[in-house]
């Protein structure tokens, strides 16, 4: 890994040690907090033969039966404030959730705590939970839940309840490569070093793509989409189309903080988030994968080719004449209300145009849709955009 500029901690920025990539106050945790050697990695059952490969929870057992009841929320003040947060969210995760977070204790950097909220979920999710949170006490934490809120507010309410200077957002279902947190601390180090720390920044990477039993499917996320990450950066493109990854991200204190309250009309986290950043921030990518992203029937996106699976749902829209919806609307409308003193004038236009871009007639959208460059990637979806707008 190159030299990274010593930082200063009141600024928010990185302190790194040279050689292992971690803040040397918490420098024990790299070997002191690791699975123990030679420990079995817990997988999925479904993979492993039954239940009996399941991870041993130490939960409470009744009538032969694992207890759901959840653990009890760490406490909310610390001594130490980590140099990171992972945003954990969870939903009916008991399956895959032991396999990620083996991901994340067995990381290059390990100064960070994981702030989880489970969304009412009815499997043993919470028994995972309380497994790990006896097995590595303190370095998790999890906040009571109330009510179900969906996947997009159950992050808004993870990133509302954060205090690190560095957050990441971490799906339940997917593993992390052990050196993704040292990687993207490095480029915001650097953007640090250019743009200075108090500027909102933003950090995301390729993702690969594998099946329910980590199989591979596809070596890289963006080229199995058609995805280019240099051009999608760009407002006009974000608006159209989201490409920055939630699980692949990492951002800044100011950043998180212009980003406060995700907004109930937001798509995802993610997607407004990569909003904001392409609005009032700098955001940069590394081209590589730092995340193995499972594939499976119960999640919440995808990574569905363009072409030919969804031929014949464009085809049906035609025929009905629905016109494409973009889930980008709602968000720039937000954007301007928020941020419009903030704003250029070129980035005011767009957003403008775009919120309002189905009140006016086909041809003027479709003349909007180019002068503004509102494109998704790839050929085909832009031919469907072309037709359905």
């Amino acid at each position: 890994m190159p030299h990274q500029p010593r930082t200063h901690a009141r600024h928010g920025q990185i302190t790194l040690h040279r050689r292992t990539g971690i803040n040397p106050r918490h420098r024990h945790l790299r070997d002191g907090l690791r699975p123990v050697p030679g420990a079995a990695a817990h997988s999925d059952p479904r993979t492993q033969g039954g239940p009996d490969h399941r991870p041993r929870t130490g939960a409470r057992v009744v009538g032969g039966a694992r207890s759901s009841q959840p653990p009890a929320p760490a406490p909310e003040t610390h001594d130490v404030t980590p140099q990171i947060q992972i945003l954990l969210a969870t939903y009916n995760g008991g399956n895959f959730l032991a396999q990620q977070l083996d991901s994340l204790f067995d990381q290059t950097v390990q100064d960070f705590e994981i702030l989880a909220r489970d969304d009412a979920s009815s499997d043993d999710t919470l028994a995972v939970f309380a497994h790990y949170m006896e097995r590595f006490p303190g370095r998790i934490r999890l906040l009571p839940v109330e009510s179900r809120l969906g996947p997009a507010l159950n992050f808004g309410t993870l990133l509302e309840h954060s205090r690190a200077p560095y957050i990441m957002f971490c799906d339940q279902d997917d593993l992390w490569h052990p050196d993704k947190i040292q990687r993207s601390l490095a480029r915001m180090a650097q953007m640090e070093a250019q743009y200075g720390a108090g500027s909102p920044l933003l950090v995301f990477s390729d993702l690969e793509v594998v099946d329910y039993q980590m199989q591979p499917l596809a070596a890289s996320f963006w080229k199995h989409l058609h995805m280019n990450p240099r051009s999608g950066s760009d407002l006009s493109r974000l608006l159209a189309q989201n490409i920055i990854a939630g699980c692949t991200m990492l951002l800044n204190r100011p950043l998180v903080d212009l980003s406060l309250p995700v907004p109930p009309t937001a798509f995802m986290h993610d997607a407004w988030i990569g909003l904001v950043c392409a609005c009032i921030g700098r955001m940069d990518y590394l081209p590589e994968t730092t995340v193995r992203y499972r594939q499976h029937q119960n999640n919440v996106w995808g990574a569905q080719p363009t072409w030919p699976p969804r031929l014949p749902r464009l085809l049906g829209r035609l025929l009905r004449r629905e016109r494409r919806e973009f889930i980008g609307q709602p968000m720039a409308a937000v954007l301007l209300e928020r941020f419009d003193g903030r704003l250029n004038a070129g980035q005011r236009n767009a957003l403008q145009v775009f919120a309002n871009l189905h009140d006016q007639p086909g041809v003027v959208r479709r003349w909007q849709l180019v002068r503004y460059g509102f494109w998704q990637h790839g050929l085909i979806r832009n031919i469907g955009l072309l037709l359905e707008i």
